[in-house]
Order: C-alpha cells, then structure tokens, then sequence
C-alpha cells in the first residue's frame, strides 16, 4: 500500500502539489479579503455596474487559480448587490471553470490518467466512470464541500469532455450559487456571511440535502463503476 501510494506521489507529484495549494489559498485569502471589505464597505457600496464586472473578471481569475472560493465570492456578490449579482456570478464561474480546466490539463499533463489507465482492474473502473461522465460531473458539482478550482484541476485531469464538462458544471453549480447568494442578501453584516448556513436553520437544511445527494450520486456511480471493473477483471483472470 505505501510502495503504491509512494509511487503515486512520484509519478504525479506536481499535480499533487498544485492540487494541495489550491486546496489551502483559499482558505487564507478568503480571510483576507473579508478585512479589506470590512475596511471599505462603504466605497464598495457606491460602486457602479463597469466597476463590478471588472471586479467580477478579477474573481473570474482568482476563483480558476483557486485563490477564492466561489461559494464565498456569491456570498460577497449576494450581500452587496442582492440577487442581481447572479448577473455576475453565473458567467464568472464559467470563465472561471473553464480557465481551471485548462490550466489543470497543462499542469497534469496527461500524467494522473495515465497512472490510472496503466492497471487492469483501475481502468477498467476509470472507463466505466467515464461512461457516466455527465453525471459524476454535476454530482461533484452539486456538492457544498468539495472545492470548485480542486474539481476544475481533477476532472480536467481525469479527461473530462469539455462537451460534457461545461452543461454539467452550470447544472450542478447552480443550485449551490443560489443557495450561498442568498445568505448574502440575508445576512447583516459581512462578518455574518463567513458563518454561512450556520445561522440560517433552512440554508442548514438545503447545505445537508445537497450534500447528501451528491454523496449518495458519487457513491452509487463509484459502487457500480468499481463492481463492473472487478467483474470484467475476473472474467478474465
């Protein structure tokens, strides 16, 4: 097993250390930028529509290079632009996925699918996984946990179809933008947005419901996808 996993590491260490970084940016940059709007919240406010969507193509870039998070960028957007900041977020988070799609394609290389494509029984699941593509897609993306540029960089790595990539994505993004835009237009203060669903017993609700049907999609997707692999591999044998 640690022969395996070592081996893994080498053969994909700089996927894996840009997967660890854009893992980890966000949680301190996101902390940062809370001070600065707490600092100019009333600038912030008199902006007009030009300097919002500059600001927006800035999170664009900053959402795909896993700097912020998008869940944290619809909170801002909610509190201080209301639900027009969907206006904003909804084509932000494509350029951004789209950014991340491909900057995780040229830093990966081909390497990570390589890896997996090289055992019998990891190929075999890894092609009946791919045969359900659209789904383990907007699952992973429905989800309130898992990080969107971590995902962007995993699944253009693992050979997403952009075809199937981009339709997906929206659709599993969508409801949680929702979800976290609306936090923003209730909370009170731009502190109040960093405890999310915490303070709202119906955002709780909603983050469990999605985060359940995501791990129930994921898992029975994984199940059937390893079940078929192990099959085909006895068969074989």
């Amino acid at each position: 097993m640690f022969k395996e996993l070592n081996d893994f590491l080498e053969e994909n260490q700089k996927s894996v250390y840009y997967l660890f970084a854009i893992s980890v940016l966000p949680l301190i940059i996101d902390a940062g930028v809370v001070y600065l709007l707490v600092q100019n919240e009333k600038y912030i406010l008199s902006l007009n529509s030009m300097s919002w969507a500059f600001i927006y193509c800035i999170a664009s870039i900053s959402m795909a290079v896993g700097l912020i998070h998008t869940t944290f960028a619809a909170l801002v957007g909610g509190f201080f632009l209301g639900w027009f900041s969907l206006i904003y977020m909804v084509p932000s988070y494509l350029v951004a996925t789209l950014l991340g799609y491909y900057l995780g394609g040229f830093i990966d290389d081909g390497r990570l699918m390589n890896y997996f494509m090289k055992g019998e029984k990891s190929s075999k699941i890894f092609q009946n996984l791919k045969r359900k593509e659209l789904l383990v897609i907007f699952f992973s993306r429905i989800s309130p946990v898992l990080p969107f540029a971590v995902m962007n960089a995993v699944l253009s790595m693992l050979g997403a179809n952009l075809k199937r990539y981009i339709p997906a994505t929206l659709a599993g993004m969508l409801p949680r933008t929702i979800m976290f835009t609306w936090l923003g237009v209730e909370a009170k203060s731009i502190a109040e947005i960093m405890h999310g669903p915490k303070e709202n017993i119906y955002a709780r609700v909603l983050f469990v419901v999605l985060l359940m049907f995501s791990s129930l999609g994921l898992y029975l997707l994984a199940n059937k996808a390893l079940k078929a692999g192990l099959d085909k591999a006895i068969d074989r044998a």
